[in-house]
């Protein structure tokens, strides 16, 4: 069964490299020469789209094989979750907590994607400009979870260097961060702006040229495997987004945050707010008559 993510791979692995076609003899060790990530495909005669697609499924057969939702996906990683992921339940406040600082514990402090920080720093870096510029602690939190799924997902999750470039994260990990945090019981505002962050920098991309021009190298890279630009169809759609303002502004500290050296607060700060997102929450669902109706445990206990 062709998942989601698969489709997304070979959709966005063709935007790249629709012109290496068939179409190619004589000239395939000159191109090689320019475009070495596209040797296999010129030696083979290959279009790059069905070799990336191919070497997709060959390299990541353990985890997309078995890939039929984001929940199962998850649940991989996040045994102790998988009933509230299949039901769609959400987990009592404290257990979504610890599983936010695992993730972070476990990879925050790994190179984010060529830049000059780590996963931590750039969320730190997000969260705190977004405090800086006066916005609600919902806002906050939201920026400084937007990356959650690159480093919530199992090791072997399909990543976003099938090409054979460097490596730029989970594939669809917006959409892998949105999941989790709706289950650890994040509210729907925060989960909807952490989702909103890849369709915003394709919205950008499409619509300001000094945007594109000055997009970061990993998120140039990234776009290839997120859709590319949008069509007019898509471009109408989002400017109708309720949100759109706020999503724009979003995407723009994504773009900041990724500064070396840049001053922010602990992150025992910014999990402080988690947790008082959570109980507010918690405690709606519960004036509401909804319950956890499990007690989740985390794997060290």
């Amino acid at each position: 069964m062709i998942t989601k993510i698969q489709l997304r791979a070979l959709r966005t692995c063709h935007l790249k490299f629709r012109f290496a076609t068939s179409t190619i003899n004589s000239t395939s060790s000159f191109l090689s020469s320019r475009w070495p990530q596209l040797s296999g495909a010129l030696s083979t005669k290959q279009t790059a789209a069905n070799l990336c697609f191919a070497n997709w499924f060959s390299s990541s057969t353990a985890s997309t094989s078995t890939i039929n939702s984001t929940s199962s996906f998850l649940s991989s990683r996040w045994p102790q979750l998988s009933g509230a992921l299949s039901t769609k339940q959400t987990v009592p406040a404290d257990i979504a907590l610890s599983v936010i600082k695992e993730c972070f514990n476990t990879l925050g402090r790994e190179p984010y994607f060529g830049e000059p920080v780590t996963h931590e720093e750039h969320a730190l870096q997000c969260a705190t400009l977004a405090m800086d510029e006066g916005f609600e602690e919902d806002v906050v939190v939201a920026a400084f979870l937007h990356d959650i799924g690159h480093i919530c997902a199992p090791e072997d999750a399909p990543h976003m260097d099938t090409d054979g470039g460097p490596d730029v994260g989970v594939v669809d990990h917006e959409i892998v961060g949105k999941e989790l945090l709706a289950v650890l019981g994040f509210s729907k505002f925060v989960t909807d702006l952490v989702e909103s962050h890849v369709p915003s920098k394709r919205y950008l991309v499409s619509t300001i040229e000094e945007y594109k021009q000055n997009l970061a190298e990993d998120s140039k890279r990234s776009l290839l495997f997120q859709g590319g630009f949008m069509t007019k169809e898509e471009v109408d759609s989002f400017n109708q987004e309720p949100m759109k303002d706020m999503k724009i502004q979003f995407r723009e500290w994504d773009e900041k945050g990724k500064q070396p050296n840049f001053v922010t607060p602990k992150i025992e700060k910014f999990y402080q707010m988690v947790e008082r997102h959570l109980r507010r929450q918690e405690e709606e669902r519960q004036r509401n008559g909804v319950h956890c109706t499990v007690k989740y445990q985390p794997d060290d206990q």
